[in-house]
């Protein structure tokens, strides 16, 4: 069986760079969006609920404050 390929650390910030500059994520607080990739990891956070983020329209994922607020408290 092949051997999975571990992928590198990537910091808070990092990510955070990922999913503004990359998946165009438009988030409005860094720091409250760091504290929740803490709290809660990338893969849950953002792979386990991308589709409800997602804009069809502009074909970008939006990460408004009041909606992750609604999910995480």
């Amino acid at each position: 069986m092949p051997k999975k390929a571990i992928k590198p650390f990537i910091t808070y910030s990092d990510q955070l760079n990922i999913l503004t500059q990359k998946k165009q994520l438009h988030i409005s607080d860094l720091s409250y969006a760091e504290g929740k990739l803490h709290a809660i990891g990338y893969y849950s956070l953002i792979d386990g609920y991308k589709d409800i983020f997602y804009n069809p329209m502009t074909r970008t994922y939006e990460f408004p404050r009041k909606t992750v607020m609604i999910f995480l408290n």
